[in-house]
């Protein structure tokens, strides 16, 4: 039996987020951690490099898709956080490259279907969390959702 096809989306996200480094023309190489399904990282984490955490925060069948037992339409919400050091106060021009290589891995793509698993793909807003005073991790927060169809009565 195959994965649920919200976590083949995800996996193909995190496929596509982990081919971000420069060698691949990139600005940063925050490809290098990505891990599906946190939400949170340990702040040890971030002394070496940029983590990215991919996890859906929720599904939803589209209204007026269920039609007896033909596959629902379903939207799915998809939020990757890029957890990075700020240490030397260019929170900005670092949020500004981060966002552009994710914007670039999800969407620059000749796929909006996810490798044929998803109906398409889209972005919906992006956020910045700059560090606390004292603090010097900053998260940028993108968010994307993923249409794609499910059988009857998986919601």
């Amino acid at each position: 039996m195959s994965a649920p096809v919200s976590y083949q989306i995800l996996q193909e996200v995190q496929e596509r987020l982990q081919a971000i480094n420069p060698a691949a023309g990139y600005n940063t190489a925050a490809g290098d951690r990505v891990y599906l399904g946190r939400k949170q990282v340990n702040p040890d984490q971030t002394d070496i490099g940029t983590v990215l955490t991919v996890y859906d925060s929720g599904i939803e069948a589209v209204e007026g898709t269920a039609h007896g037992y033909e596959p629902v339409q379903a939207e799915m919400t998809i939020q990757i956080d890029a957890h990075v050091r700020d240490v030397n106060d260019e929170g900005a021009e670092l949020a500004h490259l981060l966002t552009q290589d994710v914007f670039n891995a999800m969407l620059d793509s000749t796929d909006q279907t996810l490798g044929g698993i998803a109906l398409d793909i889209g972005f919906v807003s992006q956020e910045v969390t700059y560090p606390e005073p004292g603090g010097d991790t900053m998260i940028v927060t993108l968010v994307f959702t993923s249409m794609f169809e499910m059988p009857y009565g998986n919601m």
